[in-house]
Order: structure tokens, then C-alpha cells, then sequence
């Protein structure tokens, strides 16, 4: 059995190290972290899902205090991955996990930022490969890219099971495949509800600690 994982806010917490990089920015050219806007930084940034020079531009015209270019304000993100911490439970979660199954990670992303957000978390060697979006030059939700990874591992899609936070990058074309899905929604309060709007055969948990009951109901 293949397990198909994302990387951002699934395996590591994206969002934490971005804004601690922002903070970063700020505090390195003097200014004031308080003034930033930060629900409508997040609104922009989008979890790194949109696109990353009018975030710059934005950044850059929006906060002219920093007194950065749009093209300075992208090196200043550059530092993102050393905010990247390791989260000791998900490390062993996936020790475990590569026991009994093999792993594989499916990014979006830049070669050089992924990668080394991997260092940081201390889990690339847990992946028997990895296939990021920048190396291969195709990303998520295109089905090339999972159609990718069958056909490097030769196995068929009822074989595997893919992981990831994101329903239209992760869980809809890893669905039109026929892999089944998890679906780490952490927006849910409470227990590991199945179905919820996502399609019959895929599985919801709001932690990625329940990862591995949810493996197992997909093997059921």
C-alpha cells in the first residue's frame, strides 16, 4: 500500500513558520510588527496557495515603511523554512507508518523551499521519494501529477491513499483517480466525521495523530 502525503499544513505547520518569517521582515527593517494586518495577510498569502509575487506587491505597497521592493520582500521569505519546526509526535507517527506501508510526499512548491522545509522538520528520509511540483514542473490539483507518482511506483490507484489539507489541491483529483482519500480538515471541532462533503469513499479527521485510524478504515 502506498501512502501519498502533503506537506504543508499537513505534515509541518506552513502557516506558523510563515508568520514568524513576516515577523521576521518586520523587525529586521525596524518597524513595528503591530501595525500588520494580519487576518488580511493571511487572506492574501492564502497558505502559499496564491500567487506569490502579488503577495510581495502587496506586502511591498501596502507596508512602504519597509522600504523593500516587491523583489526583496520574496528574498526576505526565502528564510521561511528555517521557521519550520519538528513536531516530534508526526515524526514518529511517520516512522511508524513506514513500518508497515510505503510513503511518498506530494508537493506544491519550489525545489529549494520545499526541501529544505523537510531538513527542518527532520522527516525526508522518512519517504521512500518525494515529487515536488517545482522539480517535475507540473503541480496539484493537474491529475498528471498523482498519475506521476502511480506510474513511478507502478501501482493502480485502488493501491494507494493519499493525505493532504486541501479538498481541491489534495482530496478532488486524488478522488478522480479512485485513490482514497483523508481529508485533514482541521476547521472540525470535534471526532473524525466520514462523507462530509467530500464524496463516499474518503475519510475526514481534524489532527493529523488520527491519521492512522483513518488508514485503517480505508483498508476496511
Amino acid at each position: 500500500m502506498l501512502i501519498i502525503f502533503d506537506l504543508d499544513n499537513t505534515l509541518i505547520d506552513r502557516d506558523a513558520a510563515f508568520l514568524l518569517c513576516l515577523k521576521g521582515m518586520f523587525q529586521q527593517q525596524g518597524c513595528d510588527f503591530q501595525i500588520v494586518d494580519i487576518e488580511n495577510v493571511k487572506i492574501q498569502d492564502d497558505s502559499g496557495r496564491n500567487d506569490r509575487a502579488e503577495l510581495c506587491e502587496y506586502l511591498s505597497r501596502k507596508y512602504p515603511m519597509l522600504g523593500l521592493s516587491s523583489d526583496e520582500v520574496w528574498r526576505c521569505f526565502q528564510c521561511l523554512p528555517a521557521h519550520v519546526v519538528k513536531n516530534h509526535s508526526v515524526n514518529a507517527m511517520l516512522a511508524r507508518l513506514s513500518r508497515d506501508y510505503t510513503l511518498c510526499l506530494l508537493s506544491n512548491g519550489s525545489s529549494s523551499m520545499q526541501r529544505r522545509k523537510l531538513v527542518n522538520a527532520g522527516i525526508e528520509h522518512l519517504f521512500s521519494d518525494i515529487f515536488i511540483s517545482g522539480e517535475l514542473g507540473i503541480s496539484k490539483p493537474d491529475i498528471a501529477i498523482f498519475e506521476h507518482v502511480l506510474e513511478r511506483y507502478d501501482v493502480s490507484a485502488c493501491d494507494c491513499i493519499m493525505v493532504g489539507d486541501d479538498p481541491v489541491r489534495d482530496i478532488e483529483p486524488a478522488k478522480k483517480i479512485g485513490l482514497c482519500s483523508i481529508w485533514l480538515d482541521k476547521n472540525v471541532e470535534v471526532g473524525i466525521p466520514e462523507n462530509r462533503g467530500i464524496g463516499t469513499y474518503h475519510h475526514q479527521i481534524n489532527h493529523i495523530k488520527d491519521v492512522e485510524k483513518a488508514i485503517l478504515r480505508c483498508l476496511t
